[in-house]
C-alpha cells in the first residue's frame, strides 16, 4: 500500500513537472551552472499507520554531471559518456508517534532533452 501512495506521489510530480522542466529551460546555463542547488519545503498530510499524519517534504534541485554507464553522479564531468543532469531530491519527515518515518527519491532528469534518466527510492 506504501508503495502505491509514492508512486502516485512520484507520478503526479512527474506530470505536474513536465511542463516546467522544457529542454530550454533545462538547458538554461545560466540559470543552472551556478553550481547552487534549490530547495522548497513543503507541509504535507499523508496517511501512516491507519491515521493522517503531519509530514514535510524536502525538495532539492541541483545540475550536476552524471555518468550515464554507472548511473550516478561522475567524478570526472569531460568525460564521454557523462551528461549534465538536473537532479531533485524529495525528502519526507513522518513523526509517528515514538520515531520518525523518513523517506527519499531521487529523479534525474536529463539536461539535453528533459527525459528522466533515472530515479530511485529510499
Amino acid at each position: 500500500m506504501r508503495i502505491a501512495c509514492l508512486l502516485a506521489l512520484l507520478a503526479s510530480c512527474l506530470t505536474s513537472a513536465h511542463a516546467q522542466f522544457s529542454p530550454a529551460f533545462i538547458q538554461n546555463s545560466s540559470y543552472w551552472n551556478d553550481g547552487k542547488a534549490e530547495f522548497n519545503i513543503y507541509d504535507v498530510e499523508l496517511m501512516r499507520e491507519g491515521q493522517p499524519r503531519h509530514d514535510e517534504a524536502l525538495h532539492i534541485l541541483v545540475r550536476e554531471p552524471f555518468d550515464l554507464q554507472q548511473l550516478v553522479k561522475a567524478d570526472d564531468g569531460q568525460r564521454a559518456d557523462v551528461i549534465p543532469v538536473l537532479k531533485m531530491n524529495q525528502i519526507l519527515h513522518a513523526p509517528t508517534g515514538l520515531y520518525v518515518v523518513q523517506q527519499m527519491h531521487s529523479n534525474f532528469w536529463r539536461a539535453d532533452n528533459g527525459r528522466l534518466a533515472k530515479w530511485s527510492l529510499t
